[in-house]
């Protein structure tokens, strides 16, 4: 059954690594990654909420998914592709914490920020993690 659900899991992964995740919005591909996951949050909601918050969604599988595929974003956006393995690592953390606390807020009604507002959010996050130079909090 654990083969089904992993395969179901995979599956669910490809399509969004290739129809949702990628689509152009900002031209920044980081910023573009976490408009495209709050709007996976809010129209695909009970998908959402089996992947990314359930604890019998993709669990370990996920999270290998998601780091997988947000290194091989920053490593082809020029801007960021330099940045050492604990920037890379704490930006990851920093962000998939930040649009999954907007995604969540945002499904549930509770906020109601514009495109431009999430992406002032996401852009300050982005420099803050990029711009501290000692011990990242999450690396």
């Amino acid at each position: 059954m654990q083969d089904l659900k992993n395969t179901l899991v995979e599956a669910v992964f490809k399509d969004l690594s290739e129809n949702v995740f990628p689509v152009v919005r900002t031209g920044d591909k980081l910023v573009d990654l976490g408009l495209n996951y709050i709007r996976f949050a809010q129209e695909q909601h009970n998908l959402y909420i089996a992947l990314f918050i359930d604890d019998y969604g993709g669990g370990k599988l996920m999270h290998d998914f998601s780091s997988t595929y947000f290194k091989s974003l920053i490593k082809s956006e020029e801007k960021y592709a330099d940045l050492p393995e604990d920037a890379i690592n704490a930006l990851h953390n920093g962000a998939w914490i930040v649009v999954t606390g907007l995604a969540s807020l945002m499904s549930a009604g509770i906020i109601t920020p514009t495109d431009d507002q999430i992406i002032k959010i996401i852009n300050e996050t982005i420099e803050g993690v990029i711009e501290k130079k000692e011990n990242y909090i999450f690396d």
